[in-house]
């Protein structure tokens, strides 16, 4: 009888198993490398996947067989070569974004002239976008992130009422539609409510030039808010450190909330806004449940945008709504 040559058979097994993680790293990695395009500044929706392929299929794919039978030099090496091209294209986006920080703060790219760039490197809306979720996130939000340097939340120091919602960050294409399709312009008197770190505002100020202030409850995100409307020369846009129940809000011609309280406390946010549209008009845009409850707001008619125009269908979706003659 012959003698078996080779591993045994349960290891054989195991060795297979790891070729099928392993041939697609070679495969995603060499993949990435040869894509020389991938350092040109506008191929940023194309960099952005060949990171989450770099991360996702490899990098993590490396780390799986760390424990296997596969050389650890091999996967040393693999991760070194990994390593040294998310290097590169990251280097690429700090550089585009210094870039594109120093255009905003010398005024040359604002308006409609930002609004094209941000179109032609993240995409003309979700239905470009290689990768969207539910709630309305996409590569726009990847992108505006970069710009605005969210790389760390600060950690809240004032304890909310419990009827006030935790920090989310309302989606990138949800607030250049509502600019675009709610006519948000220089005439304009723009309040964010709840305005977390600033971006509504910040973006809402740079598109159109609108005095734009947000209202926040939490201190560290007020300041935080504020140091990266200052680092874009965004001097229209101001941020409030207060309850928006006690805020100054009279002169509002536009107000937003991305769901930021509900209960009483949006109870008496909606009954102050009826007050100010008997002064002059107003218009709200909402996103999240909030939008359910002001549907039912007989003082207020909706606008012709609805969320489905985005692709996000439901009563959760954006609204802008405007006031009725008194």
């Amino acid at each position: 009888m012959n003698a078996r040559i080779g591993p045994p058979a349960g290891e054989e097994s195991s060795m297979s198993e790891e070729s099928e993680i392993l041939n697609p790293i070679y495969e995603h990695l060499q993949a990435v490398e040869m894509d020389g395009g991938l350092i040109k500044e506008e191929r940023f929706l194309q960099r952005l996947e060949a990171v989450e392929r770099l991360e996702h299929h490899v990098i993590e794919g490396i780390e799986t067989l760390r424990h296997g039978n596969t050389s650890a030099r091999e996967l040393a090496a693999l991760r070194r070569r990994a390593d040294e091209v998310l290097a590169r294209l990251r280097a690429v986006d700090r550089s585009m974004w210094d870039r594109v920080r120093e255009e905003i703060r010398s005024g040359r790219l604002r308006g409609e002239a930002l609004a094209q760039r941000m179109a032609q490197y993240a995409g003309q809306g979700p239905v470009h976008s290689w990768r969207q979720d539910p709630v309305g996130y996409d590569a726009l939000d990847d992108y505006l992130s970069g710009l605005f340097r969210v790389d760390m939340v600060p950690h809240e120091t004032r304890r909310r009422d419990s009827e006030m919602v935790f920090y989310q960050p309302t989606p990138s294409r949800i607030v250049l539609a509502l600019v675009v399709r709610g006519r948000v312009t220089a005439e304009d008197r723009f309040y964010d409510l709840g305005s977390g770190l600033g971006q509504v505002c910040i973006i809402t100020g740079l598109l159109s030039d609108a005095r734009v202030t947000g209202i926040e409850y939490e201190p560290t995100f007020c300041e935080y808010a504020r140091r990266s409307a200052e680092g874009l020369g965004a001097d229209n846009v101001d941020f409030v450190n207060a309850d928006v129940r006690e805020a100054y809000l009279e002169d509002g011609t536009f107000f937003f909330m991305y769901t930021p309280f509900w209960g009483s406390i949006l109870r008496e946010v909606l009954d102050r806004l009826m007050r100010i549209s008997r002064d002059h008009p107003i218009r709200l845009g909402t996103y999240g449940p909030c939008t359910d409850i002001v549907s039912s707001e007989n003082w207020l008619r909706p606008v012709r945008w609805r969320g489905q125009d985005l692709g996000i269908d439901g009563m959760d979706g954006p609204a802008i709504w405007e006031s009725k003659p008194w």
